[in-house]
C-alpha cells in the first residue's frame, strides 16, 4: 500500500512552522513519531472544537492514540503497520488538497511534552 501525500505540507500555528513538509518519498520507519505528532495535532485542533456534543469518529481516533501509546511504551513500530492509519486520517480529514494545515495553540500546548519525549521539536 502506497502514502498518501497529506503530509507534503507543514504544520503551522500562528504562522510558525512546527512541523516542515515531509516527503513521502523518503519516509520510513524513524519518521512514524513525526507522523504521529502531526496527527495529533490535527486531531486536537479539529475535534475539539467540534465534538462538544457528538461522539468523535473512533476509527480514526483509536489507531492514533494507538501509535502514540507505542511510540510511547519505546515498542518497535513499523511504517507498513500504520500505512492505513495515516492514509484513512488524510482522508477522513481532507488534508490532501491543503497547501498548509493550520493547528491550534491548544493543540500544540496538549501534545510538546510527548513530542519532547519522541524527538520531536515543535517549531
Amino acid at each position: 500500500m502506497m502514502l498518501s501525500r497529506w503530509f507534503e505540507v507543514p504544520v503551522v500555528c500562528n504562522g510558525r512552522v512546527l512541523r516542515p513538509v515531509l516527503a513521502v518519498e523518503s519516509v520510513t520507519d524513524e519518521d512514524l513519531a513525526d507522523l504521529c505528532i502531526r496527527m495529533n495535532l490535527i486531531l486536537d485542533s479539529i475535534e475539539y472544537e467540534r465534538c462538544e456534543g457528538r461522539l468523535i469518529n473512533l476509527d480514526i481516533f483509536d489507531p492514533v492514540t494507538s501509535l502514540l501509546d507505542e511510540l510511547r511504551s519505546d515498542r518497535d513500530v513499523q511504517l507498513e503497520d500504520w500505512i492505513e492509519t495515516i492514509n484513512t486520517f488524510g482522508e477522513y480529514y481532507q488534508l490532501e488538497d491543503m497547501n498548509v494545515i493550520e493547528v491550534t495553540p491548544r493543540a500544540v500546548a496538549n501534545i510538546e511534552t510527548d513530542a519532547a519525549r519522541l524527538g520531536i521539536f515543535l517549531g
